[in-house]
């Protein structure tokens, strides 16, 4: 997976700054708003998983919440498409610092002693997404962020059966990259023809029925702050 985010930041990145570079100044249409043209952002904010569990020795589920930072990195492309409209679009690599939660479990019978242990793990993940958006003013922007990506996360579930004379144990463990959706809301803000900064709260919806093992639901919700740079 990380091939394939280098690949695409550097890609689209190159794009922006050939496309920057290339145009001649004397055909530039005049935009409606210093937020139009190729953009580069970085920040950071937090992130609050609600993950789910699964008990094999009576099928209940327990919680196994995930909070953390996060890092993040943009790309991307918008205009004005009036005085009121705007419409953005690009990609977005977020980097959680692959924090994890564990919940273990136990069945206890005579002569029998059986201890299970899960564990969900949260990585990173590469979105693509578009931004719809209302201008309040020409350098003020409300917008809406809708997007599907890749989160990589692992799950794994150990076994251990203890009898007088006898242990054996059992492991399951993989790491996936779970197709995700993204729904949010933001607001963006220009200082001048290229500094602008964001904010923006977003919920992320991995598929359920990819999940890794031991992990029985899984969602999240973020919030980041971004400053970013608009080439002209």
């Amino acid at each position: 997976m990380k091939k394939i985010i280098a690949a695409s930041l550097i890609s689209l990145g190159l794009a922006s700054s050939a496309f920057a570079a290339t145009t001649p100044a004397k055909t530039t249409i005049p935009s409606l708003s210093p937020l139009d043209g190729f953009y580069i952002g970085g920040g950071a904010g937090y992130q609050s998983t609600d993950a789910s569990v699964k008990n094999n020795y009576d099928g209940s589920h327990s919680s196994a919440d995930i909070d953390g930072g996060l890092l993040d990195l943009n790309l991307g492309y918008g205009k004005a498409l009036s005085k009121s409209f705007y419409l953005g679009g690009g990609l977005r690599y977020d980097y959680y610092g692959n924090v994890d939660s564990s919940k273990s479990f136990s069945n206890t019978d005579v002569g029998l002693n059986q201890q299970q242990t899960n564990k969900v793990q949260l990585n990173d993940a590469l979105f693509a997404t578009i931004m719809p958006g209302v201008l309040v003013t020409p350098k003020t922007l409300l917008y809406a962020n809708l997007g599907i990506g890749i989160v990589n996360m692992e799950g794994s579930v150990k076994y251990s059966t203890t009898i007088p004379g006898t242990f054996q144990a059992n492991n399951e463990d993989e790491t996936k990259d779970v197709v995700s959706g993204i729904a949010g809301i933001g607001v963006r803000q220009a200082f001048s023809q290229h500094i602008s900064m964001s904010a923006e709260v977003d919920h992320v919806a991995p598929n359920s029925g990819d999940l890794p093992p031991g992990v029985s639901d899984f969602d999240y919700n973020e919030g980041l702050v971004n400053f970013i740079y608009t080439f002209k």
